[in-house]
């Protein structure tokens, strides 16, 4: 029956017999005796989805008031200065003589049991629906729970069971100083819940909806705080939905906030890291996660992406701000390789070294270092060739990391090469080959030589013709 009313739904013309209290009221009682489907139609929670609905209906409906009262109540709480607001919801709390209360006292009750007995089903409702009118329902009893508070401490067990359910929905709504306080008790979160959030971020992120870089990286900051032991063989799939994204919509975001996004993602996951995790670099370890965490860091070219990141966020430099930008650049790269490193601390060494190689990734970062150096560096503001020196640091401590000490100086060995004497070649950087009668000039390859030849037998070191360069 709860599923045929939920289904009705779909029919405008219905949504003021879906205000009606009493089907509320009977639904709440109804809910009770019905075991819900994990992440289908949690007929459970039947009256907040019909709440919802409600947010349509046309004006003048009972729940009108609701809605309205519930926004001003959320605002009020993020803006405490708005000291009118609670009034708003004085009808819904306690109404007045003769108005019939939209949910009652006992109703109320029910539905907090109900939600502290459905918890992991209803936080991820709450995480994907973004609505504000869900949001409602859960200020709208958190203030009945605050004005029931001293009866309910008589009942320990039903205090922390309902206290539980506020403490999971907080970090959703208030921000991260909130939910670190509210997750400090070990209790409020486990190992099915960890899964279930992780799970849904993963689906979240790879969903066909729009989802914007700077919301999945908020997302991820209530993922890390309620990872639990347990769920390592989740992280590689988050750490790889995090940065595809990334990927994905770094031409459609500003350099500041692909910087503060993918500084945030660097933070999260190194605070996994060290605060959920032990490391090991042992190349026997039988874990399969750790080495799909290496093919994660290799399939989405972390190091590619950060110098991508520096180079779009001195574009948008204002003037005069070369050196703000340089310190925001410094602070990237600075977050990212320790990044780096705490992840290859949580991973088989010989075979992470070997990814590495066989990828090509650090090579090919060289080139492309090579390629720019000598292309733009005389032409260049101070900006470019700080995100150059700063680079080649973090490239050597990346490679130090994975393959040991004999990287550590890399940065000094960079040997970028000359450029190729030939001035339609397509790639002149690089070169290396040298003519083997003057030595003077050099080509990035034999083709380029051959072709320059008829041009450059003129100045050779060999001939009558000779012509000093």
């Amino acid at each position: 029956m709860l599923k045929d009313i939920l289904e009705l739904t779909r029919f405008p013309s219905e949504f003021e017999n879906f205000a009606l209290p009493s089907l509320v009221a009977g639904s709440v009682i109804l809910m009770p005796p019905v075991e819900p489907m994990l992440f289908s139609y949690e007929y459970g929670n039947n009256p907040l989805y019909i709440m919802e609905r409600m947010s349509s209906a046309p004006a003048g409906k009972h729940l009108d008031s609701f809605w309205g009262g519930a926004a001003d109540l959320i605002a009020f709480e993020l803006c405490p200065r708005s000291l009118d607001s609670q009034k708003c919801l004085t009808h819904v709390l306690d109404p007045a003589p003769g108005r019939p209360p939209i949910l009652e006292g006992p109703q109320l009750e029910i539905l907090l049991n109900l939600i502290h007995k459905d918890q992991k089903n209803f936080l991820i409702a709450l995480m994907t629906a973004n609505s504000l009118q869900v949001s409602g329902v859960l200020f709208v009893l958190y203030q009945y729970f605050k004005r029931e508070q001293l009866q309910l401490v008589r009942h320990p067990g039903d205090l922390r069971g309902q206290m539980t359910t506020f403490k999971r929905y907080f970090p959703l709504t208030l921000g991260f100083s909130v939910a670190t306080v509210c997750l400090q008790d070990e209790l409020i979160i486990d190992v099915e819940d960890s899964r279930n959030i992780i799970q849904s971020y993963n689906r979240c992120s790879n969903t066909s909806q729009t989802i914007t870089s700077k919301d999945a990286c908020q997302y991820m900051g209530y993922v890390v705080q309620t990872f639990t032991p347990g769920c390592e063989d989740l992280l590689p799939s988050a750490i790889d939905s995090s940065f595809r994204i990334l990927w994905n919509t770094l031409s459609k975001i500003d350099g500041d906030t692909a910087s503060k996004v993918t500084q945030g993602y660097g933070v999260f996951f190194w605070r996994i890291f060290d605060e959920k995790l032990k490391p090991s670099r042992s190349s026997s370890s039988s874990e399969l996660w750790r080495y799909e965490l290496v093919d994660v860091i290799i399939r989405n070219d972390i190091l590619e992406l950060i110098l991508k990141v520096a180079f779009k966020l001195s574009e948008s430099q204002a003037y005069n701000t070369e050196q703000i930008t340089s310190d925001h650049i410094k602070n990237l790269f600075e977050t990212m390789v320790i990044f780096w490193e705490k992840t290859v601390d949580y991973t088989p060494e010989r075979y992470f070294k070997q990814q590495l190689i066989e990828s090509g990734n650090i090579d090919s970062l060289v080139t492309s270092l090579a390629d720019l150096t000598d292309r733009l560096y005389t032409r260049t503001p101070s900006t470019f060739n700080r995100i150059m020196e700063l680079f080649s640091i973090l490239l050597a401590r990346a490679a130090t990391a994975v393959a040991g000490v004999k990287w550590a100086k890399m940065q000094h060995y960079l040997q970028f090469g000359g450029t190729c004497n030939y001035p339609r070649c397509p790639y002149p950087t690089n070169a290396s080959t040298r003519c083997s009668r003057c030595m003077n000039v050099t080509y990035c390859s034999l083709r380029c030589f051959t072709r320059d030849w008829p041009t450059h037998k003129l100045v050779c070191g060999e001939g009558s013709n000779r012509i000093r360069h």
